[in-house]
């Protein structure tokens, strides 16, 4: 649900929710997560609402949503949530990031990672202690049943075996601990090097995550060149195969010119692709 308090909010967007709802139909997690917009309502009574849709489909007690960044935004919206911080190694994210298209270098990927704990403990200094908890999802694979008792314990609910069942009525398959840490088998010297350079020695084994060992990565013009070379092409070239060249182009050229209506039609067919290729 990161629509609520994505990049489509903006400064103005409390005193005037009427481009935010304009923004909100054309973004496209929104429009896949079948709820829908009450106009009457300000925000953030609009993003509370969505809350009260999902809990009416659900029929739980409880509820909640999936936000992946700008978490200090959210109290405003849902001031007596709860939080649960999942952090997962950010070898891991960059990998994933670069696999996903979304970047085109582990060292670019990893900014996924970096933002999402500066506002994680931005978060923090503004809620009480017992409005969050954090989870390894390295943990939470090695040992799914003892880490899930511990989030419900904090959330309130009785931990049941069912819940790692989740492959019988939902379209997520069973925790597999072989996706922890695959970056030790999968990538490259050079990609790890890339996101330890970017986070630091340091907070990885504050955060628990230990060094690699590998070579460090050179911090000088040519590597700063390089890096970007490799950013851009690969970067295009994911697009490129993705969505045709046409469609790219059209992208590249839209964003650049004062036609939104055009701007808009050609993201909604970049839309429509994105998610065929997520399912």
């Amino acid at each position: 649900m990161q629509f609520v308090v994505g990049k489509i909010v903006d400064q103005n967007t409390k005193s005037d929710p009427s481009a935010y709802i304009h923004r909100l139909k054309l973004d496209r997690s929104f429009r896949l997560s079948g709820y829908t917009v009450n106009e009457a309502l300000s925000y953030p009574e609009i993003a509370q609402d969505f809350l009260v849709q999902r809990q009416r489909i659900d029929g739980q007690p409880l509820v909640g949503a999936t936000v992946h960044h700008a978490f200090e935004k959210l109290p405003e919206i849902w001031p007596t949530a709860k939080y649960i911080f999942l952090r997962r190694d950010p070898r891991d994210v960059a990998r994933s990031c670069v696999q996903m298209g979304w970047s085109g270098t582990p060292w670019r990927g990893v900014n996924v990672w970096l933002s999402a704990e500066k506002s994680w403990q931005a978060l923090q200094q503004i809620i009480t202690k017992d409005q969050f908890i954090a989870v390894s999802f390295e943990e939470l694979m090695a040992d799914t049943p003892a880490r899930l008792s511990e989030i419900c314990d904090f959330l309130g609910v009785q931990y049941e075996p069912g819940m790692l069942s989740i492959d019988e009525d939902t379209t997520y398959s069973r925790p597999d601990s072989s996706v922890a840490r695959s970056w030790r088998d999968n990538a490259s010297d050079d990609e790890i090097a890339q996101v330890e350079a970017r986070v630091g020695l340091q907070t990885l084994a504050a955060l628990g995550y230990e060094a690699s060992g590998k070579p460090p990565l050179k911090q000088n013009a040519f590597n700063q060149c390089r890096l970007a070379i490799l950013e851009l092409t690969r970067r295009t070239s994911a697009k490129v195969n993705r969505y045709g060249i046409g469609l790219w182009f059209a992208g590249v050229v839209s964003r650049r010119l004062p036609f939104i209506r055009w701007r808009e039609s050609i993201q909604l067919k970049v839309d429509h692709i994105d998610n065929q290729h997520l399912k």
